[in-house]
């Protein structure tokens, strides 16, 4: 049930929005308060967070930057419950949004709450990490730095194991 009211209330956000019908706002933000009512009511430990996630994550893409509070407020209650993943997914976003409005001190914020300055190294993370330096090379004009950084990450993708693999199929 909190889930469908969550869904609801951001069903009728995202209408508001896209409207941008400002005097509809304070009722579309009472649905999401509601949503927090019943994640509380069934105990839901995350609820709260959850609830300002989708908030904030909704509020970004229409471009309302007060998504931004929203979102960081999830990110810390998910880090006080110990839900790392979900915090780490919010910091990204969050990273994501700065960097794409050229924002590049706040950005670097977000990449440093990143995980908390944890590293994870994998054959993964190493290209992605790359891409997104390169777009924020590319945001902040530095074209060659971009460039450089885009070509080695795609060949840094396909390991050579993997790179063996593709051929024997």
């Amino acid at each position: 049930m909190a889930r469908t009211a969550l869904a609801l209330a951001n069903i009728g956000l995202e209408g508001v929005l896209r409207t941008g019908d400002t005097t509809a706002i304070p009722g579309a933000l009472s649905s999401f308060q509601e949503a927090a009512k019943l994640f509380c009511a069934v105990d839901f430990a995350d609820g709260d967070a959850t609830v300002q996630a989708v908030l904030g994550r909704t509020m970004l893409r229409y471009g309302a930057e007060g998504g931004v509070q929203f979102l960081s407020g999830a990110a810390e209650l998910w880090e006080s419950v110990g839900d790392a993943g979900a915090a780490n997914g919010a910091w990204r976003d969050l990273y994501l949004w700065h960097d794409q409005r050229g924002e590049a001190e706040a950005a670097e914020a977000m990449h440093k709450r990143i995980l908390n300055g944890q590293i994870i190294e994998s054959d993964l993370t190493r290209p992605t990490d790359a891409l997104a330096y390169a777009n924020q090379a590319y945001v902040q004009a530095e074209l060659a730095t971009a460039r450089t950084t885009a070509d080695s990450a795609m060949r840094d993708a396909v390991t050579p194991g993997q790179e063996a693999s593709l051929l024997l199929h």
